[in-house]
């Protein structure tokens, strides 16, 4: 029979709770770059919504189908400025906050985002008094654990890292070549030939992306199934409405 060292017991506690500590804090922080994220995508979203409404505005009147440089200018706004925000969301420097840098972090330190802490979102609250109750918290408890499986693998006890890294490149695969874009001829000019210019596809198909990750992994850390409304409070087409020069 052993004793019990309990100065050795009380540190083996005291780490366990700031190993904890520093889980919660990281987990924290997330969040909080999710809400930064959150609106930084908004932003992108309305800027293309905009864009379109204001195409569809030109498309229904004849009288102002007109070749001139106005409407290059809205496009070209439009495209380097929606650019500039999609590769932003790619950046995985250490002095950003970005979908990229985020899903960098969980790949490195996985084990924060377990299935234990994804079931306790879901059965948070919930009593277990009555036998109701109780059949209600277990299928709580397992549905989180069925939506926890794209994101735990075959590791199934946390956050698979090999599926966040996957992740990773499938964006970095949808946004590529916008990031070219903006590279080689918005934020720098180089100095060689570059002749494959995207598209407003391609544009449309990084935006989308983007948009379908943040969503993603809105569900796994504050376990929210995310949607956004593209649908300003104001009436923005008001300026339309008059004569512009008199």
């Amino acid at each position: 029979m052993y004793l019990i060292d309990p100065l050795r017991a009380t540190n083996h506690v005291r780490l366990k709770r700031e190993r904890k500590m520093k889980s919660d804090s990281r987990k924290d922080k997330w969040e909080r770059w999710l809400n930064i994220i959150q609106n930084d995508l908004y932003e992108l979203l309305m800027l293309r919504y905009v864009f379109l409404e204001v195409q569809k505005i030109i498309k229904a009147n004849r009288k102002i189908q007109t070749d001139g440089y106005f409407y290059d200018w809205v496009a070209i706004t439009y495209s380097k400025t929606a650019s500039v925000c999609v590769r932003r969301q790619l950046d995985t420097d250490s002095r950003t906050i970005t979908l990229g840098r985020l899903l960098s972090e969980i790949q490195r330190t996985p084990a924060i985002l377990s299935l234990s802490r994804f079931e306790s979102m879901y059965t948070q609250g919930l009593s277990t008094r009555t036998e109701e109750q109780r059949i209600f918290y277990n299928l709580e408890k397992r549905r989180a654990k069925k939506e926890f499986q794209q994101f735990s693998g075959k590791v199934k006890m946390h956050v698979d890292p090999s599926l966040v890294s996957n992740d990773l490149i499938l964006l970095n695969r949808a946004c590529r070549p916008i990031v070219k874009y903006v590279n080689k001829r918005v934020a720098h000019r180089d100095k060689k030939q570059f002749t494959t210019l995207p598209t407003f596809n391609d544009l449309d198909t990084a935006i989308d992306a983007l948009y379908d990750m943040f969503k993603k992994y809105m569900l796994l850390l504050p376990c929210v199934q995310f949607d956004f409304v593209i649908q300003p409070q104001w009436d923005w087409k008001e300026i339309f409405k008059v004569a512009w020069i008199e």
